[in-house]
């Protein structure tokens, strides 16, 4: 019996490609989520520092207005950049939401496959012992066969024997 081969091969490369590629947008759309995600923490403690700057400045009594401007300024500039960050982290968190599916989908088509191809195998390899069992019956009935008419005529034995050597 030939050796198994699964038809689909194949369309099961092209499946794991693209569940490959999946998996790699998912890891790009993961690493800007963490890069917005350190970026707005950094503004965060950007802030923070600011607003104990500007609490310091005003316990001491040390307030200029050009100093008081520039870090209201400073200040409405970060709020805003963490704004901007804190809408584009919410449209990422949708866009890695979809590629998660997408990577889930492809998974399934994938293992799908998987299960096709073993099953196969199995019907394979259940085939092929099917047939090396009749084989070795028609084996076992032929040297039956030869061992009961030996009794019967030794010179039929004689004469199987040599037609069963001829084959081989």
């Amino acid at each position: 019996m030939p050796a198994f081969r699964f038809r689909f091969s194949t369309v099961l490369k092209l499946r794991e490609a693209t569940r490959d590629q999946r998996l790699a947008q998912l890891a790009e759309a993961l690493a800007a989520q963490d890069k917005l995600r350190t970026r707005r923490q950094s503004i965060e403690a950007e802030l923070a520092n600011l607003n104990r700057l500007q609490q310091g400045r005003r316990a001491v009594g040390a307030l200029s207005i050009d100093v008081l401007l520039s870090s209201s300024r400073y200040d409405a500039i970060l709020r805003a950049e963490l704004a901007a960050i804190a809408e584009h982290e919410t449209t990422l968190a949708a866009e890695v939401q979809r590629r998660q599916h997408a990577v889930l989908a492809a998974d399934r088509e994938v293992r799908t496959l998987e299960k096709l191809r073993e099953k196969q195998r199995a019907a394979h390899r259940s085939a092929e012992a099917l047939a090396e069992l009749k084989e070795l019956d028609e084996v076992a009935n032929r040297q039956s066969w030869q061992k009961l008419h030996a009794e019967n005529d030794p010179s039929d034995a004689i004469e199987a024997a040599g037609f069963e050597e001829a084959q081989q």
